[in-house]
């Protein structure tokens, strides 16, 4: 049994029988389809089927119903004609539900698995199932009748799809190209948005450049299907003419300041892809805390509560560039609406990973609300005043890993935590794995925040590295425990503060580090300053977590953003190319003239002795991964 799965499984007792209605298979037959064929025929929990398998692109969740919380399930997963299984994560309790769920990720696009589940109870024999899925297309199938330039269906103002009559079926999408001398200007004092979507339906972007959107840049409606690859959004939002508290108004009479303004507001819209794009640049920009809770715009706002279920969630955020400037931020970069609903936010079954995420006044990202199956992972994300927020959870399980998370901090410089929990008895009761992410900032670690009142919150924290360089009131801990839930655990983290030069924390439950000789000054000071997107240690194979740790070429496990792994997904184009013969000016140059840079040549570009891109010219200084892909300010 891998680390997570032997510190979070109940005692394994003999397993009740289940029977499993062999009329649903129909449900895994259509979700190895296709993309779209599997939303049409998924069946809803609440249908009385036996389980579900929601695969998205690169990875897929699981969930067993008419379960007990006393039962425990474990998966293993293969690719269809391989021999040799996988060891997965255990299944976690759902108890709106009764069910038990989980995910599986590092798939692989258009390929069929297979999962065996061994079902575990205290009253009656263990049982196997087998089960068969297939990972989303790499694009879907288009019509051919339905592929549009843009150029030749958009004349200015509004690209508005209702008004043209343009979507697909699940049969055939459509498919609109953009070009870079067609980019879509909406004028924001007659139009709210620049492409109206409304409930249009099967629609696939690529490469866009959208500027404009009295409120947003792209708007949807009780919509699904939709694809955005590659675009380049910027300029949305309304004009804060009016400053009353530091709070922004766009009129003198408006009762409400400037808020929820996004480059993405796909309202009550799920089964949603947006990859490749660069968001940046909002007309507002919001205000910090000490005018109140922060306003001002978004990036993405999640709200995938589709009416119908089969299409609610199923989000994928990958290979994205979001952020503000220092001066010009985000309310949050990604956030949730309704965020203490089980329908709030990403909803379900859903995936952010493989982004850079900066500049909030608030979270850089909101995962709050139903958390089924939400995942936020191989991420950097920088400057805000909190990092990933999964408060509340109410429904869960929910995954927070292999990220990396660093200096954080809202205009002022002001900070509160990395990651941030809480609400668990007024909005119960979601699990959430943070799982080898590398923190390093001044704020705090893990950190309760109150939800209607409620600091209560349930985690499994295991082999994260947090190293703080700050300490005062409730700041600069790895682990801030306010309510000390039983089922909550915190395994082999490396936690230290520079400033004291110990570890701190409060929390119960609390494993030490693997190798307490390396907890000291001298060795966290050298993470520090080593300035890395990742660390390394040799660390015993029974502290490895299945399916989610990673390890270099010598073998040593990785905690945090690693770039270059092997056995990994790239993190953005350039990456796919990594031939020495391939001219990495020309890519980044690609990512950085729609931001107004200067372009570079082959000498100014690097790979250090990380593996890492960089390169340092007069206005340029790349340290990390993905922050060499940013534009000065």
């Amino acid at each position: 049994m891998n680390k997570l799965n032997h510190f979070i499984a109940t005692k394994h007792g003999k397993a009740r029988a289940v029977s499993f209605l062999l009329t649903m298979i129909f449900m895994f037959s259509a979700a190895s389809v296709s993309h779209s064929s599997e939303v049409d025929n998924l069946a809803s929990a609440t249908n009385n089927i036996s389980y579900r398998i929601t695969p998205l692109l690169e990875s897929a969740s699981i969930s067993i119903f008419d379960r007990s919380e006393s039962d425990t399930a474990s998966i293993q997963y293969r690719k269809k004609g391989d021999e040799n299984w996988r060891d997965g994560l255990d299944l976690h309790w759902n108890s709106h539900d009764n069910a038990l769920s989980g995910s599986i990720f590092y798939l692989k696009e258009q390929t069929e698995y297979e999962v065996k589940v061994t079902l575990r109870s205290d009253v009656q024999d263990d049982e196997i199932q087998i089960y068969s899925f297939k990972t989303w297309d790499s694009q879907p199938q288009f019509d051919p009748q339905k592929i549009y330039h843009l150029k030749d269906i958009y004349f200015g103002g509004q690209l508005d799809l209702e008004a043209l009559n343009i979507e697909g079926t699940s049969d055939g999408w459509a498919k609109i190209i953009g070009d870079d001398t067609t980019p879509i200007v909406a004028d924001s004092n007659v139009h709210d948005s620049a492409i109206n979507i409304g409930s249009n339906k099967y629609i696939y972007f690529e490469n866009i450049t959208v500027s404009g959107g009295r409120k947003n840049a792209i708007s949807s409606d009780s919509s699904h299907n939709l694809w955005f690859n590659g675009c380049n959004i910027s300029g949305f939002g309304r004009s804060p003419n009016v400053i009353v508290d530091g709070l922004a108004y766009e009129n003198a009479d408006d009762r409400t300041p400037i808020n929820y303004d996004s480059a993405f507001n796909l309202y009550n819209t799920g089964v949603v892809v947006v990859e490749n794009c660069h968001v940046h640049s909002p007309v507002p920009k919001a205000n910090n805390w000490s005018a109140g809770h922060p306003h001002g715009p978004n990036a993405y706002l999640a709200a995938a509560n589709h009416p119908d279920w089969n299409y609610s969630g199923q989000v994928i955020l990958r290979n994205n560039r979001f952020y503000g400037t220092h001066g010009h931020r985000f309310n949050d970069v990604i956030e949730s609406r309704s965020n203490g609903s089980i329908l709030g936010g990403f909803v379900r079954d859903s995936a952010i990973y493989n982004n850079y995420l900066a500049y909030s006044n608030d979270d850089i990202i909101e995962m709050d609300g139903g958390q089924n199956n939400v995942s936020f992972y191989d991420n950097e994300i920088e400057h805000g005043y909190v990092g990933v927020s999964v408060i509340p959870n109410v429904k869960g399980p929910s995954y927070v890993f292999n990220n990396y998370i660093h200096d954080l901090g809202d205009d002022r410089g002001k900070k509160w935590g990395a990651i941030k929990v809480g609400g668990l008895v007024t909005r119960p009761e979601g699990v959430t794995n943070v799982l080898n992410n590398y923190i390093r900032t001044g704020a705090n670690g893990i950190t309760a925040s109150g939800y209607a009142g409620d600091k209560t919150y349930w985690v499994n924290v295991i082999n994260n590295v947090m190293i703080h360089d700050m300490y005062r009131q409730y700041r600069g801990y790895s682990i801030y425990d306010h309510e000390f839930y039983a089922k909550s655990q915190f395994i082999n983290n490396y936690m230290f503060n520079l400033v004291v030069e110990k570890s701190v924390y409060q929390a119960e439950n609390v494993v030490p580090f693997y190798d307490s000789s390396l907890v000291n000054t001298e060795f966290a000071t050298s993470l520090w300053e080593s300035d890395k997107s990742y660390v390394t240690f040799d660390m015993p194979t029974n502290h490895h977590v299945a399916n989610i740790t990673k390890f270099d070429n010598t073998g040593k496990t990785i905690i945090g953003l690693y770039p270059l792994s092997a056995n990994t997904n790239t993190f953005l184009p350039i990456a796919n190319h990594r031939g020495e013969s391939f001219n990495y000016s020309q890519v980044i140059n690609n990512f950085l003239d729609k931001a107004g840079s200067r372009n570079l040549t082959d000498t100014d570009i690097g790979r250090n002795n990380k593996g890492i891109f960089y390169f340092d010219i007069q206005t340029y200084i790349c340290k990390g991964f993905w922050s060499c892909l940013l534009p000065p300010y």
